[in-house]
């Protein structure tokens, strides 16, 4: 079969959105695939555009704030919109029961600002964690789709990914974000696990990742703003937990869209 998709870089979080209809049994075989012929992609969803929004399902039926703003941005870019203009959609997207509201304007460079309504937490709260003997006291936040768990920026790679793929099984959740967060300089460094597409990646950005740090931040303290630097640039939140406020602002950019021969099987 042919496979059309589209390769959208939002903050260097590199997506492939596939346009071409895929059974359900069959999406994370052939995201595997098509993440193995594009080494760059470091997640992959299943898009279909609607009248009045757009449909994603992420491979691995997880929640992606950063993938929503992408489909966001492919509707868009058939919108023929002018620099400055702007467009207010929602986006269905897996891991979550309600749509998320995305807003876009289009800039100079072809790119789109985006803002995406991110949706509430379930819960936000501290939990101990044991991994190899060792007792870890941190953060967790679990969205609809994903969880996060709030993590000292100095913990080492092998650390972070043993701990990602033990305390997902433990957790029960669908996708677990290890966020290794250092307050001071406002940095993040996002390892995100997804068990049911078996993939684990050191992120350029994340942005449910960045949404759970700041509803952390946000616990007793009223609304916070911030903007974090991820290896792939900077995202921003507001968020009050309390205020039920939790928006998260970056920029995507489309960069081709391809079609590909794939496995009829």
């Amino acid at each position: 079969m042919e496979l059309e998709y589209v390769i959208a870089d939002p903050t260097g979080n590199i997506t492939a959105l596939i346009l071409t209809p895929v059974p359900a049994a069959a999406r994370p075989r052939v995201a595997a695939a098509l993440m193995e012929r594009e080494p760059d992609v470091e997640q992959a969803g299943f898009l279909r555009m609607t009248d009045g929004g757009v449909k994603l399902d992420m491979a691995g039926g997880e929640f992606c704030g950063n993938a929503a703003m992408s489909a966001a941005a492919v509707y868009a870019s058939g919108c023929g919109l002018n620099e400055g203009e702007k467009i207010s959609l929602p986006v269905r997207v897996s891991g979550v029961p309600s749509p998320v509201r995305v807003e876009l304007e289009a800039m100079a460079d072809g790119s789109f600002s985006g803002m995406v309504n991110m949706p509430r937490p379930l819960s936000v709260g501290q939990r101990n964690f044991m991994l190899d003997g060792k007792r870890f006291f941190l953060p967790l936040v679990n969205f609809p789709g994903i969880t996060h768990i709030i993590a000292p920026f100095n913990m080492d790679r092998t650390t972070a990914e043993h701990a990602a793929r033990e305390w997902c099984a433990l957790l029960e959740v669908p996708a677990l974000g290890i966020m290794l967060f250092d307050e001071e300089r406002r940095s993040l460094k996002p390892l995100v696990y997804v068990p049911e597409a078996d993939t684990m990646f050191w992120e350029h950005s994340c942005a449910s990742g960045t949404a759970a740090v700041g509803i952390w931040l946000s616990m007793g303290k009223g609304v916070r703003r911030l903007t974090l630097s991820e290896p792939g640039g900077c995202l921003s939140v507001e968020a009050g937990f309390l205020e039920r406020i939790l928006r998260l602002g970056g920029n995507v950019r489309l960069r081709t869209r391809k079609i590909a021969e794939g496995d009829e099987n």
